[in-house]
């Protein structure tokens, strides 16, 4: 019985460690942001904003008046490429790279077009009804 559970046990950390392995290599960069939604950073519901910081800029989406969608607008497919950068179409709805041509969709940064096939960093964030604290 050991026996089976170690190997459970090795099997279960062999596949995490290649899932960690298979993400992509986005660099790291801190975010500690402090927007106004409601005011002189002004997004309507439904809306959108891009934002320096992170490691290719933020793209801020207001979902509702109270939930938020915080994006890196690095594209997962090849973050190393300059060019690897995020934008939001004609529609509102779809995020798409023209550095390789993936596209994302902006409610949860989900991939529906290779080459790409990671969603989107997401970064965390509060909102207490005036301030919108984006960090990571």
């Amino acid at each position: 019985m050991r026996k089976y559970i170690l190997v459970l046990i090795i099997t279960i950390i062999s596949f995490s460690a290649c899932n960690e392995k298979d993400k992509p290599n986005i660099p790291y960069v801190y975010v500690d942001l402090m927007l106004y939604p409601n005011s002189m950073d002004y997004i309507p519901v439904g809306g959108y904003l891009y934002k320096n910081g992170g490691y290719r800029g933020l793209l801020i989406y207001r979902l509702t008046y109270e939930e938020f969608r915080v994006y890196e607008r690095c594209c997962t497919y090849d973050p190393d490429k300059e060019c690897a950068q995020t934008k939001v179409d004609e529609s509102g709805l779809i995020l798409g790279c023209e550095c390789c041509n993936s596209h994302f969709e902006i409610l949860e940064g989900s991939p529906t077009t290779v080459p790409a096939t990671y969603q989107l960093f997401r970064y965390n964030y509060t909102f207490d009804g005036e301030q919108l604290h984006i960090y990571n």
